[in-house]
């Protein structure tokens, strides 16, 4: 398992069971998380600055109500 593979196993058991808020990691290829957000408990928000940081990274959050992708969620990737 890489490092990214290993950080991101990490933090999607710390926020798969998080009902209150989604919360987004970004995470580079060597394992470091380079942004956190969170959001309420239906979204999270990047601003312009952050699109740099997650571009080329992986990224993963929680959806509080179980769902899958959303279309917002797709129209973020789009724009990264």
């Amino acid at each position: 398992m890489t490092s990214q593979q290993q950080t991101l196993t990490t933090v999607e058991a710390e926020i798969r069971y998080k009902t209150d808020q989604e919360r987004c990691y970004v995470v580079d290829a060597d394992g470091s998380i380079m942004l956190v957000k969170d959001g309420d408990a239906s979204s999270a928000t990047f601003a312009a600055e952050d699109l740099p940081l997650v571009r080329g990274k992986a990224l993963t959050h929680n959806h509080p109500n179980g769902g899958s992708l959303s279309p917002e969620d797709i129209d973020c990737l789009l724009t990264i």
